[in-house]
């Protein structure tokens, strides 16, 4: 393709299928790895950096724009964390350090912050509270170490596929207990777009991203919706929860 960007997706699934259809993947030629990918496409090739395998050819002899690296735990407990996002990662790299990276960019999350009194903005320091927090923190900084200012970190709150469910949210007959009083979350269309934005600006580098909705608070919420009723007559919270400054929110247009 003339005047398009190649990118190589690395943990290419739902998110990298994502970017690959969007519009403005018409100035991407994107090219998948998956250690395990649920069907055959165009591009999308078979690696898994944790065996033996070494990198296929045909893909060390493309010089890309970006590597996008999309991790994911290999179990939901402490190891399958430093498995995924930390031993992996280190895998991965050794055995890319002859392909040509011009950018990489590293799909982490806002659990890095951990829940941190309010507002979070670009230039609050991450302090995650629990093990896959630190672990993701830890491959950041692996990442880092090794791309140095080629790197952009992209911290992205909880994914949802279509709009976010407030249905909860809603007069309860018995007092119901939220896991945290504010809510942040993005669309995986819009992730997806996020990630194809950072991809096509070659001046986006060397930077950590929050991706994310604006903050969501349920009680105000709640107010609005139901003026007839006290939310705290039908919840309470464990937690007040992260509120992220609106201006430190890397969002589209």
């Amino acid at each position: 393709m003339k005047n398009t960007k190649k990118i190589i997706i690395f943990g290419y699934g739902d998110l990298g299928s994502r970017v690959a259809a969007i519009h403005d993947s018409k100035q991407l030629e994107v090219y998948g790895v998956s250690r395990n990918p649920s069907k055959e496409a165009h591009n999308v090739f078979r690696w898994d950096w944790n065996s033996e395998q070494a990198f296929p050819d045909e893909l060390l002899e493309i010089s890309w724009d970006s590597a996008v690296l999309i991790l994911k735990p290999t179990s939901f407990d402490e190891a399958g964390y430093h498995q995924g996002y930390c031993d992996g990662l280190t895998k991965l790299i050794a055995k890319t350090t002859q392909a040509k990276f011009q950018k990489a960019i590293f799909i982490s999350s806002t659990r890095v912050y951990g829940s941190q009194q309010n507002p979070i903005n670009g230039n609050t320091i991450p302090n995650p509270e629990d093990f896959r927090g630190k672990k993701l923190l830890e491959g950041e900084g692996i990442a880092k170490d090794y791309f140095g200012e080629r790197l952009v970190v992209m911290r992205f709150s909880g994914l949802y596929t279509d709009k976010p469910n407030f249905l909860k949210i809603a007069p309860q007959s018995s007092l119901q207990t939220l896991q945290s009083l504010n809510a942040n979350r993005i669309s995986r269309n819009d992730a997806a777009r996020l990630i194809a934005k950072v991809c096509l600006d070659s001046s986006i580098s060397d930077i950590s991203l929050i991706c994310s909705d604006p903050t969501v608070n349920y009680k105000n919420y709640f107010e609005r919706k139901f003026p007839e009723y006290r939310f705290s007559d039908s919840f309470d919270y464990k937690e007040q929860g992260k509120i992220f400054s609106t201006e430190a929110l890397f969002r589209l247009p």
